[in-house]
Formats: C-alpha cells, structure tokens, sequence
C-alpha cells in the first residue's frame, strides 16, 4: 500500500482576499437589491438581476476550481479541488520539484484560470518587476510566496502553493524529481547598437576649412610665369 502524504494549501495571498472580497460583496449588493424588490412585491431591477447572476457563477465557479490540497504518494501527485474534478499526475512525468518563494507575481491569462478569486487554477503569467518578460505556467494555488516549480517530462511547468514549500518540493526530490527547474524569465535580446570607430558614415563637411581647403587646390597663374 502507497503511504499517502497530505500538503494544506497555503493560506490566501492579499491579491486573492481582495478579488475574493471584490466577489463577493458585490454578489451581496445586488443579490440583496434583487432580494428586496423581489420580497416588496416587485420586478427586481435587471441590472442588479443579471449582475446578482454573474458575480454569483463566477464565486460558484471559482469554488469549484479552487485549490484545497495536495495528496502525494510513491505514484502519483493528486491536486485536490473546491468541487469534483481531481488532477491525477503520476510522479515519473515530473522531472524535478524546486521551491521558490521568490518566482513572482501570478497574473491570469484567460478565464478558465479563475484570475485570483479563490487562487488560481490555470494557465498564469508568473512576473517579477524587474522582469522584461513574463514567464507562462499552469499555476494550481493561492499565494506565490509559497510557490513550488515542477518541471514536466513534456517541457511545461507546473507551480503549487503547498503551505510547507520546502516539506513538499523534498518529498518529491526523495522519489525522484530531482532534476534541477529553471523558472527564470527568457529576457529580450538587446539589439546592437550603432557602430563606432570610423563605420558609422559622416557626411560631408561644408564649413569653412572645407572650402579653405578646395581653394588651396585650385591652380594660381600668378605662380606658373608667362606661357606662349
């Protein structure tokens, strides 16, 4: 029997708090709006009525994607979520576990990746300010602080937040995953600047010691005598 290892996720970054917050006080806002005409009586406004519906799926949604913990055994990694829909990952696909509390800041690409409400769950650019570009990784958690790289046998990367980063990234060290995880950001190449010594052109002068210089090479008669 596989000895099963349980890793918390970590506990929520201030960007995940206030997109979380966000949600949900607007859901409040217009569903109570919604609830009271809907108790006076009345036909709810729509707009409190169709943004009740969507701040409410998207806090539903989110839930259902968001992180709750990590199950590793000698097999398999298993993330487990919010709602059905476990991701089975099987140990021998991940090449090497490395933590970095310093990977960046998860900013979301596109919808499926929850943007923050609850964590991420997705597709993410990961950025340090001092970044010119940003990397893209399939980000499974709540805080960056607590990041941990996989590097896949396929060549994309995976980041965890486990609320032990060091606990988690060396148990998968001590079943393998041992390789080492670049999770720097590809920099733009610098273009080449203009050339110097002499290979940049000039153009031609037309000052003064230009024409000084025309003037010393043109023939004077006075020099040459008569000539018959």
């Amino acid at each position: 029997m596989n000895n099963e290892q349980v890793f918390r996720v970590a506990p929520f970054s201030l960007t995940v708090w206030l997109w979380t917050l966000t949600y949900v006080i607007g859901f409040l806002y217009f569903g109570s709006n919604s609830a009271a005409a809907l108790s006076s009586g009345m036909v709810p406004d729509q707009f409190d009525f169709v943004l009740t519906l969507v701040t409410f799926g998207i806090l539903l949604y989110a839930w259902l994607r968001s992180i709750r913990s990590y199950h590793l055994t000698d097999k398999e990694l298993v993330i487990m979520r919010g709602g059905p829909g476990r991701m089975h990952i099987a140990v021998d696909d991940i090449l090497g576990a490395q933590a970095t509390p310093n990977i960046g800041t998860f900013f979301n690409i596109g919808v499926l990746s929850i943007g923050g409400v609850l964590g991420w769950a997705g597709r993410t650019r990961v950025r340090n300010p001092t970044d010119l570009k940003s990397m893209e990784a399939d980000v499974y958690g709540t805080n960056p602080k607590f990041s941990v790289a996989l590097e896949m046998r396929t060549g994309r990367k995976l980041v965890l937040t486990p609320a032990d980063p060091s606990g988690f990234a060396a148990a998968l060290q001590a079943l393998g995953a041992t390789a080492p995880v670049d999770v720097s950001n590809p920099q733009p190449a610098l273009k080449p600047g203009p050339a110097a010594d002499g290979e940049t052109s000039r153009a031609p002068s037309t000052g003064p010691s230009r024409r000084a210089s025309a003037d010393a090479d043109k023939p004077k008669p006075w020099l040459q005598g008569n000539k018959k």
